[in-house]
Formats: C-alpha cells, sequence, structure tokens
C-alpha cells in the first residue's frame, strides 16, 4: 500500500518536524520579545525603540515561523495524489452494507462539517475580546499567535479532501463553479505581486505616511 511505504514514513516525520519548528519557534520568539499581540505588539509597546526588531521582521516573514502550513500542504497534496491513483479500488465503506454505511457517513460528514467551520472561526474571530472590552491572558494570544496559521491550514485542508472525495456538497459546487477559474488566476497573480507593489507604493513617497482607512483601502 502506497501509504505504508518507507518514504511516506519519512515525509510524515519531516512534515511534523516542520511543524514543531514552527510552534517551538513562533512560541519562544514572541514570548521572548513581547510580541503577543502580533503586528500591533509595537504599538502596544511604547517603550520599544529598536525598529530593526519587531514582529514583522522577527516573526511574520520568517521561514521557520511559517514552515507548518506549507507543510500541511505537501501532507494534503501527497494524499490527494495517493487517493487519485487508488480511486479503482475497493474503499472500507463499499464493504459494509448499503444503509449502514450511508447513514454512517452522514453522521461522520456532519460532523466533521462542524469541526471544519468551528475552527476556521475561532481563527478569524480568536481575538476577538481584545477588541471587545473582554481582552485575551497573554498565554492566550501567544496560543493563537502560534496555532491560528495551523489551524487555518487544517480546516481548508478538510474542505480540500471532502471536495476531492465528493462529499463537498453544496460547497463543492459553489467553489468548483466555473466562475471561479479566472477570479482564482487573477486573485493568484494578485498574491504574486501584491507585496511588490506596495514596497513601490510606500517608498515611493516623498512624504511621511498617514495610516488612514482610506489610505490602507488604496
Amino acid at each position: 500500500m502506497i501509504f505504508l511505504s518507507s518514504k511516506w514514513f519519512v515525509g510524515m516525520i519531516v512534515i511534523v518536524a516542520f511543524i514543531l519548528v514552527d510552534i517551538i519557534s513562533t512560541s519562544v520568539i514572541v514570548s521572548k520579545n513581547g510580541y503577543d499581540h502580533g503586528m500591533l505588539s509595537d504599538f502596544n509597546n511604547p517603550n520599544r525603540t529598536n525598529t530593526s526588531h519587531n514582529y514583522m521582521n522577527d516573526v511574520y516573514v520568517k521561514p521557520w515561523c511559517r514552515i507548518a502550513p506549507y507543510a500541511i500542504g505537501l501532507a494534503v497534496g501527497y494524499v490527494l495524489c495517493c487517493l487519485y491513483q487508488r480511486s479503482n479500488t475497493f474503499s472500507w465503506e463499499s464493504i459494509l452494507p448499503a444503509n449502514r454505511s450511508a447513514r454512517y457517513n452522514r453522521i461522520k460528514q456532519g460532523f466533521l462539517w462542524i469541526v471544519t467551520f468551528a475552527i476556521l472561526l475561532l481563527c478569524i474571530f480568536g481575538t476577538y475580546g481584545d477588541y471587545d472590552d473582554r481582552p485575551l491572558t497573554r498565554s492566550g494570544r501567544i496560543t493563537f499567535l502560534v496555532l491560528s496559521r495551523i489551524g487555518w491550514s487544517i480546516g481548508l485542508s478538510i474542505i480540500i479532501l471532502s471536495c476531492f472525495l465528493g462529499r463537498g456538497g453544496l460547497i463543492n459546487r459553489f467553489l468548483g463553479h466555473r466562475y471561479f477559474e479566472l477570479l482564482s488566476k487573477l486573485t493568484y497573480g494578485a498574491y504574486l505581486w501584491h507585496t511588490l507593489v506596495i514596497f513601490v507604493n510606500y517608498l515611493s513617497r516623498d512624504q511621511p505616511n498617514h495610516y488612514t482607512i482610506a489610505n490602507i483601502v488604496c
């Protein structure tokens, strides 16, 4: 079986090592330097004077603090490849009685979608208390910074695998619509070029930048 090959075990060890490196390095750097507010840490710490060391330079752009989503993507890509190669073989569900298998699959899929959306919503609104007079503890903010990207990657991976296996339902039909083909190319192109455009825009100005809503949108 492909999933039990020696290459699979080596690959899983490397992926787990990447994830551990991400978790350990991010948690140590964030806790040591007081970056528990993320990119807002410099604004929340008026005593910081060394502008060469901040959350953006020390955490946000460092590969060892961002490698976990990449590792999870590698694992998902390998699983998709293996599932495609084994698409004509028997699955465990096909051996079960039809009514039992269908009922079990519906319960399992429903639970999986609930868990997926719970993870994604937690990644989006996990720090809502900081903006609603119910601030998180320092350990809570550090935990969010360390695990939010990993959780978001896991949530998206579950959606990808579910749609690939034909269990995405309405979500699969919506995301698989042909109108998204052109939009996906545009958004990916914007992702590749946006950093360069931002740097050229800001570094070519001959006056101080004032952060307003209109300025950020433009």
